[in-house]
């Protein structure tokens, strides 16, 4: 449950556009630069909300998923969410297809575990939402 909840927060303004989704005001942002804010943002984030602007949930589910959260679960999930996100990522490679976006990543993770960041190569997909780009999944390994 709180994995779905997690899903359903990851990934920023606090007003709902027209078309359900809440807006993070980078309309004309490519991917890339969506993906570096929003690693930006989350790594500045005290609360899952920071972070509702860049869910490709409409806005009502994502208000629903936190309203079904403790204070606790919500400091969990953000956490999580944290530690899924290199601290300074560094784009390698973007590719767009349509309304779907699929970046190379290489970045440090946070260290869930430990707290010892460590290198990491991953795949992040993004989507088109209300007119923006939306962080949809994110899968890294670690890096030797």
């Amino acid at each position: 449950m709180l994995l779905a909840m997690v899903l359903a927060l990851a990934a920023g303004a606090v007003h709902a556009q027209e078309t359900g989704y809440i807006g993070h005001g980078m309309a004309d942002a490519s991917p890339t630069e969506v993906y570096l804010e929003y690693a930006r943002v989350i790594h500045a984030a005290d609360s899952p909300q920071a972070i509702f602007p860049f869910s490709p949930q409409p806005a009502a589910e994502v208000r629903a998923a936190l309203a079904a959260m403790t204070p606790e679960q919500a400091a969990q999930a953000l956490g999580f969410m944290q530690a899924m996100v290199p601290l300074q990522p560094e784009v390698l490679a973007e590719t767009v297809e349509g309304d779907t976006a699929t970046l190379e990543v290489f970045g440090e993770l946070p260290g869930m575990l430990d707290g010892e960041p460590s290198p990491h190569h991953g795949v992040v997909t993004l989507v088109r939402r209300g007119g923006e780009w939306k962080i949809s999944n994110q899968a890294f390994e670690d890096r030797d």
